[in-house]
C-alpha cells in the first residue's frame, strides 16, 4: 500500500506542527546571489526539530546558487559557479555550469550540469557510537536538471534534478576497520505554489 501508516502521520503532523512560527528572512540580489539570511525558531522548539531543522537551512543558505552572471548575457549563454557546501557533515566541492534558454522579463529558464567532489576527511555522522572512526575516503557525483525562476520570487517556479553520488567511507579503528562503498541516487523535482 501507498498509504503510510496511521502513527507515521501523526508524527508527522506532530513535527510540521512545531515548526510554525519558524521565520526566515533573506536578501537577494538581481543575479539571485544570497546578501544575507537569517532564521528564527519558536520558543520551546524541541532539539530534535531544531538541530535538523538547521543543518537544513544551513546547506540552502551555503548552497544557495549565483544563477547570473555579472555581465549581461542572452539565451545560449553559458557560465560556471564554484562552491563549497557542508551538507551531511561532508565538506563538498560543487562546480555548477548553467545555460540560460529562456528569458522573458524577470523570468529564466536555466539548464544545469553539477559536478560534486570531496577530499578524504574525518566525518562526525548522527547514530555511530562513541569512539569508533568514520573517514570518507572519496566522493563523487555528478548530475543535471532544469530550473524556471522569476526574479520577483523567492522559490524557483518549478525545476528537476537527478544527481547520482559515488562514495567510500571507512568505518572503525586500526585492523578492525571496514570499507563502506554506496551509491545515491537523488532525483528532486519542484513546482512552486501559484500566487494568488
Amino acid at each position: 500500500s501507498d498509504t503510510l501508516p496511521e502513527a507515521t502521520i501523526e508524527a508527522m503532523k506532530a513535527i510540521y506542527e512545531q515548526l510554525k512560527g519558524v521565520r526566515i528572512a533573506l536578501v537577494t540580489t538581481s543575479r539571485g546571489q544570497l546578501v544575507s539570511f537569517e532564521a528564527t525558531y519558536p520558543e520551546g522548539l524541541a532539539e530534535e526539530v531544531r538541530k535538523p531543522l538547521q543543518d537544513s537551512l544551513k546547506s540552502v543558505r551555503d548552497m544557495g546558487p549565483v544563477f547570473l552572471p555579472e555581465e549581461a548575457v542572452g539565451v545560449g549563454a553559458r557560465w560556471q559557479v564554484e562552491s563549497s557546501v557542508l551538507t551531511s557533515g561532508i565538506q563538498v566541492k560543487q562546480t555548477a555550469i548553467y545555460r540560460l534558454v529562456r528569458s522573458e522579463g524577470d523570468a529564466y529558464e536555466l539548464e544545469t550540469g553539477v559536478a560534486l567532489t570531496a577530499d578524504p576527511q574525518p566525518l562526525s555522522l548522527p547514530g555511530v557510537p562513541a569512539g569508533v572512526d568514520v573517514a570518507l575516503k572519496k566522493m563523487e557525483g555528478k548530475g543535471s536538471g532544469t530550473v524556471a525562476f522569476d526574479l520577483k520570487q523567492l522559490q524557483p517556479l518549478k525545476g528537476s534534478v537527478a544527481i547520482t553520488v559515488d562514495q567510500s567511507m571507512r568505518i572503525g579503528q586500526g585492523d578492525d576497520a571496514q570499507d563502506m562503498d554506496q551509491t545515491v541516487e537523488i532525483t528532486m523535482t519542484l513546482e512552486g505554489a501559484k500566487g494568488k
